[in-house]
């Protein structure tokens, strides 16, 4: 249901260039040579550990950054793998009180939506994609604050 509201379901035209460009985008990027086309790939990421899809993972969204490959195919491709792990997340959290989820100290209401974006240093996020990483305690999912 998701995939084809997204417009991310097998007929999706972003996903058929995803396939039609798997072949370069493993030779530019061997951690891609996991499965010898993209539609193995989401059977692939839950059959290991989480180190060798996170890899995997992270080199789709290289590919997908606007500064990597700034390639819309692969940021489909990207969401198109992370959707069943997100619509767990959002199946769980629906089974919480209301007052026990938040988004940024924020309750999250019924019918509300989140994207999958693409964050870049320009906006103003420190750790969202700088070298000071994760690590420096800043909710990179945030959105910057509005003037």
């Amino acid at each position: 249901m998701w995939e084809t509201r997204l417009g991310l379901d097998d007929n999706s035209e972003l996903l058929d260039q995803a396939r039609q460009k798997w072949t370069a985008w493993v030779a530019a990027d061997p951690r891609l040579g996991v499965v010898e086309t993209f539609d193995d790939l989401r059977a692939w990421l839950p059959s290991v550990d989480s180190a060798a899809s996170d890899e995997v993972l992270l080199a789709l969204a290289m590919l997908a950054a606007p500064d990597g490959g700034d390639n819309i195919a692969a940021a489909a491709a990207l969401a198109k793998c992370l959707l069943p792990g997100a619509c767990r997340l959002a199946g769980w959290l629906s089974t919480l009180p209301p007052r026990e989820v938040f988004r940024d100290s924020q309750p999250v209401a019924s019918g509300s939506r989140s994207a999958v974006e693409r964050i870049d240093e320009s906006r103003g996020l420190p750790g969202c994609g700088s070298r000071s990483g994760p690590s420096s305690g800043v909710d990179c999912a945030r959105s910057p604050p509005t003037s």
